[in-house]
């Protein structure tokens, strides 16, 4: 659920608006996680590029390039939250277009703050941006992977790890039920594996920490959930460790100390 940022310098309109928008929570099932009032820009960039968000955004008649600053600043603190604003005219929406800071829907001041044509106009928008939301989510949670002869869609869920074979020019895939090649260097396809539970701090692998079970710092190899067992150098398993205990994915992870004589290979 989507955190929903509300920034007016006005301390009235934001008590007013939060009001109407616990409302529309209660009565039409808005499916927003909180309400964060903002009446500076440095409470507003606060908000975390991790987290689904929603900024509600007053310009005052009388700063109409403030848009400009705020939205630019969103944009790069967090790139996928969708920004509304509430504009005194038409012009400043067109100047926020040519910055490319593309808003998500805008609302023109020629109504009340308590006008019924404001509690539906925030209903509807708000509901169209939580869809958006989800919807952007969904399609983030799915990897491609394709070459020339290859395309396929492997779930976050799936996915074990990618393994650089950088001389060969390509990819091993390995998930929870299959492994194959792709005729791609892993740097060109990084930039899909932005969610915390990918360790990417290797040029020779992208792991799914999710999928592992345990982590053997003695003999220095990964037990997948589903058995299978990924050998890694001393050098690379202190990284991982490393990564983990910064990471949401330390609560799952079981470390082993003591050196195994398992075989391992890989699929």
């Amino acid at each position: 659920m989507p955190i929903l940022y509300i920034y007016n310098t006005n301390n009235l309109f934001l008590t007013i608006t939060e009001s109407i928008i616990d409302k529309l929570i209660s009565t039409n099932f808005l499916n927003i996680k909180k309400i964060v009032l903002c009446d500076t820009k440095e409470k507003l960039f606060k908000a975390s590029k991790n987290e689904p968000a929603i900024f509600l955004i007053n310009i005052r008649f009388n700063e109409p390039d403030e848009g400009i600053h705020i939205g630019q600043t969103l944009r790069k603190r967090a790139p996928r939250g969708k920004q509304i604003y509430i504009v005194p005219s038409e012009k400043v929406i067109l100047n926020l277009l040519e910055q490319n800071i593309e808003p998500f829907s805008y609302l023109l001041k020629n109504r009340s703050v308590t006008s019924p044509v404001f509690e539906e106009y925030l209903f509807i928008t708000l509901r169209k941006a939580i869809i958006a939301l989800n919807t952007e989510k969904q399609e983030e949670d799915v990897l491609l992977f394709q070459d020339s002869r290859i395309r396929k869609k492997i779930s976050y869920s799936e996915l074990l790890y990618v393994e650089n074979f950088s001389r060969e020019r390509k990819i091993k895939v390995v998930t929870t039920t299959q492994s194959f090649f792709v005729n791609v260097y892993l740097g060109k396809i990084k930039h899909q594996f932005h969610s915390p539970v990918f360790f990417t701090d290797s040029q020779s692998l992208i792991i799914n920490l999710k999928q592992v079970a345990e982590i053997h710092t003695g003999s220095s190899y990964l037990r997948f959930k589903n058995e299978l067992y990924l050998p890694v150098s001393p050098y690379l398993m202190k990284k991982i460790v490393k990564h983990i205990k910064c990471s949401e994915t330390a609560d799952y992870v079981q470390f082993k100390q003591k050196k195994s004589r398992k075989k391992m290979s890989r699929t």
